[in-house]
C-alpha cells in the first residue's frame, strides 16, 4: 500500500508536495478504508484518491513524478534481468526542475515514498540532478513489532553506507560505481536480500496507463487465466455492456509485421455476431483497455494510477471503477486507485471522503501546489461541511482549483504562502 509520496523541484512543482493516502481521523465512509496491520484506526490507508483542477495546473504532472521515481528504479532492472516490460506504465523521458525562478534547475529533484508490504513498512528517497543521484536511502520497520525506529538498509550520500542485511550479504559495490544507477536496483538483480526484494516487490505492482496518446486495444490480451477472463466479462455485464465474450486474432499488415487485434461476441435472437473492438463505443474501448488493469491490480492488490480516467466514460460507470477500489468486497487485496479527473460528478459527499478529493493548480508564481478538501479550512478555521455540494462550490471558484473562474472565497490553502516565508527567511 502507499501511504505518502512526496516530491519536490519537478517540473511545475517547485516546493515539496505531498499526497497523503493515510486517511484523517473523520468518519466518513470508515468502512472503504485499508485497516492498519495493527488495527489503529488513524493509520488506516485510503483506497482511492480523486485529482481535480484546471488544464495545466499540474494534475498529470503529479502522476508524471510518480512514474518517473518508479521508472528510475524499474528500468536498470529490468534491462539487466532480461524482465518483461510493465505494459501499465510510461517512462517519464522529459524530466527536469522547476524552470520558472533562477535557482530550481541547478538545485536536485528530490522524490521520496512510504509504502507498506505485508511485513514492513520502508521509506524510500532518491534525490536527481540531471542523470546523476546525489542522495538515495531506504529504510524498513517490521509491523509485527512495537520498535519505532526504521532499520537502515542502505544511505547514499557522499559515500554509500551499508546496513546489516546488505553487510551479512556481502555486498561488494564497483570501485567506480554509475552515478545515475540507483543502489535498489542495482542491490536486486546482483544479489538475493530479503528485504531489497521485498521493496521491490511493492514497486513492481505500480500500474499506470496515461491515455493521452490514445487508448489501448492490446490491454485485454495480457490476461493469462480463465478466472481473470471471467472475471472480466462478469464486470461488463454488471456494467451493462451487452458484450458475452471477446476473442483475441493474430494478423500481418502489409509489413508482414504480426498485430492481436480483438473481435467482441454479441448474441441477437440466438445468433453471435462478431465485431472488431474498433468499432464499439468510444465508451466501450475504454472499458477493455482499463478493466484489465483493474482486475489485475485488484488481484495483485497494487497502486493503480490513471491519468484521464473519466474520458470516455459515462459518470455512472466511471463510479462504478471507483467502486471497485472502494469496495471491500471487490478488494480484498487492499489495492488502491489515483486518477486525474474532470468529471466532478464524483466530487460528491455521498461518493468520497474529503481527504480523497484533491486539487492541483498553478500560484501566480506559476508554481503547481496540492492540498485535499480536507486541508481547507475558512476564515473561522472551520473545514468544509459534508453537507454542501462540494462539486458546486468547486465550480463557484471557492475551493481554489476552480477550471473556469478565478474568483475564490475566503479558504485558506495549505502551503499558499510557502514561497513568501520562504523569502522571509
Amino acid at each position: 500500500m502507499l501511504c505518502q509520496f512526496s516530491f519536490k523541484n519537478f517540473k511545475s512543482y517547485r516546493d515539496e508536495t505531498v499526497l497523503d493516502m493515510q486517511a484523517t481521523n473523520i468518519e466518513e465512509f470508515s468502512d472503504s478504508l485499508i485497516p492498519s496491520p495493527n488495527r489503529d484506526k488513524f493509520s488506516n490507508i485510503l483506497p482511492v484518491a480523486a485529482i481535480y483542477g484546471p488544464n495545466g495546473g499540474g494534475k498529470s504532472v503529479l502522476l508524471e513524478a510518480f512514474a518517473y521515481l518508479v521508472a528510475r528504479i524499474m528500468s536498470p532492472i529490468r534491462s539487466a534481468k532480461a524482465e518483461k516490460a510493465n505494459p501499465f506504465f510510461f517512462t517519464v523521458n522529459n524530466a527536469a526542475p522547476f524552470l520558472m525562478d533562477d535557482t530550481s534547475e541547478k538545485e536536485p529533484m528530490c522524490f521520496q515514498v512510504y509504502f507498506r508490504t505485508e511485513l514492513a513498512e520502508f521509506r524510500y528517497e532518491l534525490s536527481v540532478c540531471g542523470k546523476e543521484i546525489v542522495y538515495e536511502a531506504l529504510y524498513r520497520t517490521k509491523l509485527e513489532t512495537k520498535r519505532v525506529s526504521p532499520v537502515m538498509i542502505f544511505e547514499r550520500d557522499h559515500d554509500i553506507e551499508l546496513g546489516t542485511a546488505m553487510k551479512q550479504a556481502k555486498v561488494v559495490l564497483p570501485k567506480d560505481f554509475n552515478a545515475s544507477l540507483p543502489m535498489l536496483s542495482f542491490a536486486y538483480y546482483s544479489y538475493d536480500i530479503s528485504e531489497i526484494n521485498e521493496a521491490i516487490g511493492w514497486f513492481k505492482k505500480c500500474y499506470m496507463i496515461n491515455y493521452s496518446n490514445g487508448l489501448m486495444e492490446s490491454m485485454i490480451t495480457l490476461f493469462e487465466s480463465q478466472e481473470s477472463r471471467e472475471s472480466f466479462l462478469s464486470l461488463l455485464d454488471r456494467f451493462g455492456v451487452p458484450i458475452k465474450d471477446y476473442q483475441v486474432s493474430e494478423i500481418k499488415d502489409d509489413n508482414g509485421d504480426t498485430h492481436r487485434r480483438v473481435y467482441t461476441a454479441h448474441e441477437i435472437n440466438g445468433k453471435t455476431y462478431m465485431l472488431p473492438l474498433h468499432s464499439e463505443s468510444q465508451g466501450t474501448f475504454k472499458l477493455f483497455s482499463l478493466l484489465p488493469l483493474a482486475i489485475i491490480a485488484l488481484e495483485a492488490g497494487g497502486v493503480t494510477i490513471v491519468d484521464e480516467l473519466d474520458a470516455k466514460l459515462h459518470p455512472q460507470l466511471l463510479r462504478a471503477v471507483i467502486r471497485l477500489f472502494t469496495n471491500p468486497e471487490t478488494n480484498p487485496n487492499h489495492a488502491q486507485l489515483i486518477f486525474v479527473s474532470q468529471d466532478v460528478s464524483t466530487m460528491r459527499s455521498e461518493f468520497l471522503r474529503r481527504d480523497e478529493i484533491w486539487f492541483a493548480a498553478r500560484d501566480d508564481e506559476s508554481v503547481s501546489r496540492l492540498w485535499s478538501l480536507y486541508d481547507l479550512q475558512d476564515a473561522r478555521g472551520e473545514r468544509v461541511k459534508t453537507s454542501v455540494a462540494y462539486d458546486k462550490q468547486y465550480l463557484e471558484g471557492r475551493y481554489g482549483a476552480d477550471p473556469y473562474l478565478k474568483q475564490m472565497m475566503d479558504w485558506r490553502i495549505p502551503n499558499a504562502k510557502m514561497s513568501e516565508e520562504a523569502e522571509e527567511k
